[in-house]
């Protein structure tokens, strides 16, 4: 009996083991299985988390429209830009379409763009943020925007600097957070002077019968942009079919000499707008006047993970966006924006919480007198715009456009107040000694005559091959000269 004992007990022995391995193994795998489901509930409550957030606020700021789900979307930082937003919004509704978008406007701003906007209810989605909804509300986040604004442009800048990059940093990552989450794609990040197109020399270049078909819209017709965009994404002679979540785009920087025919068209005064008065603009490679490229962004191609603060409005996906075609030129994309300067009285008219010279007589001088090209394959949107609206609706959505309006006075960045209107004589000149041509000297003055009076009688002023900046703004010197650690805003 004894034999039989010790087996059973070997027996018994061996199925604890194999018991507890059983365990050992059972809790293995439902620990495996924990972590994966608690990854698969983080991701679902990332997602639910930013789409209630989008859900609850557009409930309280927007309006829900029927065709929420088509068009484009756009995120877009304003101040005292009301002369702009105006045909801004009218030329966007028209051309993309924009049919969503986000505006935040800068605390420090005299005027209120809620009136403008006001008139899209019905026809955009839109929701209007202050600081409260992106900037302030998290204090830690803001904390540590802040501090990476001063460590990456130093700690001697102002403070209403660091708070402007801050700002700009955490908008644009709220921003595209929240389209994202409700669901939206393409998604355009630029400034209310900058109006986009399709560049129809580029995409007639390159077109080839081989490849297939191109549908090429006219800036006209509505939705042009998408239109564009989705019929000819997998044609390769357009190189959309291999594209990033980020289309950067060139700019061209359109002077203020005007064209010799008239400004009226169907009851619209066209001398009014931007895209329908100015037609010189720099050359494609001149990079100090035309500057860095911005961006259109499909958020639906987007991962979660790689919306991160932004470390710039021409970087705003750090894994996409790549660095090399901050500088692009025209011919290398089938995508343009126009960057408009504006008259003298639209120019210097707000504060700039950069540093530098932005807002002096002679940068506004030198770059509204550029006139190395011309182009008018903007000038029919308004066509569109008036054919498909009626006259009656688009005269009531241009109304006031390009009208500086009247502010006694204006809080400076440091909170004094300054007269809002400096004569053109008191204005400070630029620090560093600007760089002419030889044969193009400086004008010593510029009088604050209508342009359509003076613009004809000015010589084209050009920037020599290789100036740093007109401006002194947030953006880079050409290719050959960036130091590209410290390259960006």
């Amino acid at each position: 009996m004894i034999p039989d004992t010790k087996k059973h007990k070997k027996q018994s022995v061996l199925q604890c083991f194999m018991l507890a391995l059983l365990s050992a193994c059972f809790l293995i795998a439902a620990n495996t299985m924990f972590h994966s489901t608690q990854w698969i509930t983080d991701e679902v409550s990332n997602y639910q988390k930013h789409k209630e957030a989008f859900l609850q606020s557009s409930a309280v700021n927007t309006t829900k429209l029927e065709h929420r789900d088509s068009g484009m979307s756009a995120c877009l930082l304003v101040m005292d830009d009301n002369h702009f937003l105006i045909e801004w919004l009218a030329y966007h509704y028209h051309v993309l379409p924009l049919r969503h978008l986000i505006v935040a406007v800068d605390p420090r701003s005299q005027t209120s763009p809620a009136s403008i906007l006001d008139r899209y209810r019905t026809r955009i989605n839109i929701t209007l943020w202050n600081d409260t909804d992106y900037y302030t509300a998290n204090q830690k986040e803001r904390e540590e925007a802040e501090y990476w604004a001063e460590r990456k442009f130093g700690s001697d800048i102002p403070k209403s600097l660091i708070q402007h990059r801050a700002r700009q940093r955490l908008f644009y990552y709220h921003c595209m957070q929240h389209l994202k989450a409700a669901g939206r794609d393409w998604t355009l990040l630029t400034d209310s002077d900058e109006f986009l197109r399709i560049n129809y020399h580029t995409v007639h270049q390159v077109s080839n019968p081989a490849t297939g078909s191109i549908i090429v819209p006219p800036v006209s017709e509505e939705g042009s942009v998408l239109t564009f965009l989705q019929h000819n994404q997998h044609n390769p002679a357009l190189n959309l079919s291999t594209f990033s979540p980020c289309l950067q785009i060139p700019r061209i920087r359109f002077g203020t000499v005007e064209p010799e025919n008239g400004h009226a068209y169907l009851g619209i005064n066209a001398s009014a707008l931007q895209t329908t008065r100015f037609r010189t603009h720099a050359k494609s490679g001149n990079y100090p006047l035309n500057r860095i490229s911005k961006v259109l962004v499909n958020l639906k191609q987007v991962p979660w993970e790689d919306l991160v603060p932004v470390e710039s409005i021409h970087l705003p996906l750090k894994h996409w966006c790549k660095r090399r075609k901050l500088h692009i030129r025209t011919h290398q994309q089938v995508l343009v924006l126009h960057h408009y300067i504006g008259t003298w009285q639209q120019y210097s008219f707000r504060e700039d919480a950069r540093t530098g010279n932005e807002r002096s007589a002679q940068s506004y001088q030198k770059a509204a007198n550029v006139a190395q090209e011309t182009d008018d394959a903007i000038f029919p949107w308004l066509q569109g715009f008036v054919e498909h609206q009626g006259l009656g609706t688009a005269q009531e959505l241009l109304k006031d456009v390009g009208e500086v309006p009247v502010v006694a006075q204006v809080p400076s960045v440091n909170s004094r107040t300054t007269p809002a209107k400096e004569s053109l004589a008191n204005k400070e000149p630029p620090v560093k000694p600007l760089r002419w041509l030889p044969t193009d000297p400086p004008t010593p003055s510029i009088q604050l005559l209508p342009l359509a009076a003076t613009n004809q009688t000015k010589a084209p002023l050009v920037l020599a091959e290789g100036v740093e900046s007109v401006e002194g703004d947030d953006e880079i010197a050409p290719p050959d000269k960036i130091d590209w650690d410290k390259a960006f805003p």
